[in-house]
């Protein structure tokens, strides 16, 4: 079986997957995929691809954490002990937030790790959550050109 992409391709798809590392900062992964993504629109569907599928997986992923601490943080409100300052409550939704937020870094940099070891192998990836909502390319589908 051929690769469907070049060493050069292979490598810009897995830092758009490996971008999900840097969601320590809210959303500069999902800007950097998108960034690879728009380079190689036109160069390299399957870079294009693979960047769009990464950005569109750090999304659906944030939202998902954003649902649960919409739920965790009030319920962290109603089992703070109204006796202690405004500083107690802080910290009570801080440490009830922290786990999940530990949960949501990992397990999205494990995924990420995940596409970007199967892109490297030359296979084309497809996230769980976003498999199905990103097309493929074309087969035999040439690059726009301007001349």
């Amino acid at each position: 079986m051929m690769p469907i992409a070049s060493p050069e391709e292979r490598a810009q798809a897995a830092r758009a997957h490996l971008s999900a590392w840097l969601a320590l900062l809210p959303l500069l992964g999902v800007f950097a995929s998108v960034a690879i993504y728009s380079r190689n629109l036109h160069a390299s569907p399957w870079v294009a691809l693979q960047a769009l599928q990464s950005s569109l997986f750090q999304i659906i992923v944030l939202n998902l954490l954003l649902i649960v601490l919409a739920v965790v943080a009030p319920l962290a409100l109603l089992a703070w002990d109204g006796r202690y300052d405004g500083g107690a409550l802080v910290l009570a939704v801080v440490l009830t937030a922290s786990p999940f937020l530990a949960i949501y870094y990992l397990g999205q940099g494990l995924a990420a790790t995940r596409a970007a070891r199967a892109v490297r192998r030359g296979e084309d990836y497809r996230h769980p959550l976003v498999g199905r909502l990103v097309g493929r390319p074309h087969a035999g589908e040439a690059p726009e050109t301007d001349g």
